[in-house]
This record gives C-alpha cells, sequence and structure tokens, in this order.
C-alpha cells in the first residue's frame, strides 16, 4: 500500500514531509543531511520547517554523497538524510538507505529531478522512506508547478494528512 500526495511544488513537498518527520522523531532530531550540491528549495524548505542543515560532500563524478563521509558522519541530532537525484541521475540510492537504516534516520529519496530515472528496475523517488517529486517548470514532466509526495508509510502518511489538516 502507498500513498501519495499531491501538492503545490517539489519545495511544498519537502516542507510537509519535513514538518512530519520532525514531529514523528521527537525531540532532538533536528538536523537535515543535504548534498553540497542540489537545489537551493531543499535547505530552504528544511529551514523554514525549523530544522538546521548539514551540508556534506558529494563525489564529483557522480553527484552523490561521498559516502565515506557520509558513514563516518554524527547522526546523534540528526533527523533525515536528503538525496538529489539531480539532472536524472540517481545518486548511490541504495548504499543511503542502508547507511540511513543502520543510523535509525529518515531518507528523503529527492527526485524532483528524476521522475523515471531507475536503479535496477526501482524507481528514484521510492527508495526512501519518502520520496518526492517536482512538475515545476524544467522538469521532466511539467505541469507548470506541482509537486508530489509518497510514501509506503503508513504512520508516515497519518502526520502528513495531519499536516494538511492543520495547514490553512
Amino acid at each position: 500500500h502507498g500513498h501519495c500526495f499531491f501538492v503545490s511544488s517539489g519545495r511544498a513537498a519537502m516542507y510537509l514531509l519535513l514538518r512530519a518527520l520532525r514531529t514523528l522523531a521527537g525531540a532532538g532530531k533536528t538536523h537535515v543531511i543535504v548534498p553540497s550540491y542540489t537545489c537551493y528549495s531543499v535547505p530552504a524548505a528544511a529551514i523554514r520547517a525549523g530544522l538546521s542543515v548539514r551540508v556534506l560532500d558529494i563525489d564529483p563524478v557522480t553527484l552523490s554523497y561521498n559516502l565515506e563521509q557520509l558513514a563516518r558522519t554524527d547522526f546523534s541530532n540528526v533527523l533525515a538524510i536528503v538525496s538529489a537525484n539531480l539532472y536524472g541521475m540517481p545518486n548511490d540510492l541504495p548504499a543511503i538507505a542502508i547507511l540511513a537504516r543502520q543510523h535509525g534516520v529518515y531518507f528523503v529519496d529527492d527526485a524532483a529531478q528524476s521522475l523515471g530515472a531507475t536503479i535496477n528496475g526501482l524507481p528514484a523517488g521510492g527508495f526512501g522512506d519518502a520520496g518526492l517529486y517536482s512538475l515545476d517548470k524544467g522538469k521532466n514532466i511539467t505541469s507548470i508547478q506541482g509537486g508530489i509526495l509518497v510514501t509506503r508509510s503508513e504512520a508516515i502518511a497519518a502526520e502528513i494528512r495531519n499536516e494538511l489538516e492543520q495547514s490553512p
């Protein structure tokens, strides 16, 4: 069973998701790890959600995280790791998912720029606890604006619904 939410933009999807994850995680989990090369909307959404942004290096060839640096990170106050999947090129999503599980943090698979990309037949946006897509100008599929948020987690979906009910 999957859950899908349509929102006004990819940035709105990121903000909504991070608010929901922050509520689910409780106190102390206030940092979001983002790659050093990503869209400005990612850290902007995290800051708007009341979280701190921690920027980590990428591999200049793959544009995915430097996995050695990510593995050495102190995860004690980390809420989530966010992928980038820029230019239709998925990050090393299986490896990031494993690291997130090992450290008990959420994995947000940001496929705003990779709708349709796959790794071993699995779609970018589907590797994390939740994923998101953008339908904004310049994306693989556009409706001029819009975003899609997906999750298989009942708890995350319930909290997203709660966040949507509380918003003006």
